[in-house]
């Protein structure tokens, strides 16, 4: 473990170092997510001036959600992201082999290798927006909350890697995804942008269990606005493992499948 760390440390500080050469994209990054992010908030404030709440979420609420997001997207942005995106890619053309070739856990370096440090600033603009958020909505949060807030945004960002990654190791199958990964980002921009509450029937079985990105942002802001039932932990807990599970067994199924596209 103490090996991987240090790797993850040595790969960052280059990403980094080599980020810092072109500041233009370093900051362009930054730039991009933070214009996304205001582009959310202000479409949410125009929906609020007609209506007081979305099934029981206040503008408060929403400015939490919204910063939960913000939060999560970019520390999938800044960490693997990028390299699980190109996973396709390294497997049809066969760069995979590179990899596989390194004395570490390929899934690892998969997606480890493509740093971009510069969207991890979202993470400041998203933690303003809830601590804001929280503040307007006259929210007493307890140290525990926090703590509790904390894991669950670790666990939703170990959910988005896990279901980023299943739909890519289909690639070792199918080598061409495209269609597959175009719909994964509709159901992305869906879910992201609506609160999970919002759902119902058979839509709430779809984007909360079989592919629950409306888990991601939902569940931490259900929980630090006091609206999590201690129940709910079990079950996102639960799908997290099973999602990262399935995301591990996946990867090594396509990796005994794989042959190189060199060979």
């Amino acid at each position: 473990m103490r090996r991987y760390i240090r790797l993850v440390g040595i790969l960052f500080k280059f990403k980094l170092s080599r980020s810092m050469i072109y500041s233009g994209n370093f900051w362009m990054a930054f730039i991009v997510d933070f214009f996304l992010f205001v582009f959310q908030l202000v479409a949410f404030v125009s929906i609020y001036q007609f209506i007081d709440t979305i099934n029981g979420w206040d503008l408060n609420q929403m400015f939490v959600f919204i910063g939960t997001f913000s939060i999560v997207d970019s520390m999938a942005m800044g960490t693997f992201f990028f390299g699980i995106i190109n996973l396709p890619e390294k497997i049809r053309t066969g760069s995979l082999d590179i990899m596989i070739a390194k004395p570490i856990d390929t899934q690892f370096f998969v997606s480890a290798e493509s740093f971009n440090p510069g969207s991890l600033f979202g993470i400041i603009t998203g933690s303003c927006m809830v601590m804001y958020g929280l503040s307007s909505g006259g929210y007493v949060v307890s140290m525990i909350q926090v703590l509790g807030y904390i894991l669950l945004l670790i666990m939703m960002y170990l959910l988005f890697y896990s279901m980023m990654l299943i739909v890519r190791t289909l690639a070792f199958i199918f080598v061409k995804i495209n269609t597959l990964t175009q719909v994964e980002d509709s159901v992305i921009e869906f879910a992201f942008r609506i609160p999970g509450t919002a759902f119902k029937g058979i839509s709430k079985v779809i984007f909360m269990v079989i592919i629950p990105y409306g888990l991601i942002a939902t569940v931490p802001t259900e929980h630090i606005t006091n609206m999590l039932e201690p129940s709910q932990w079990l079950i996102v807990t639960g799908i997290t493992l099973f999602f990262f599970g399935l995301a591990r067994f996946m990867f090594k199924f396509g990796m005994g499948r794989y042959t190189s596209a060199s060979s």
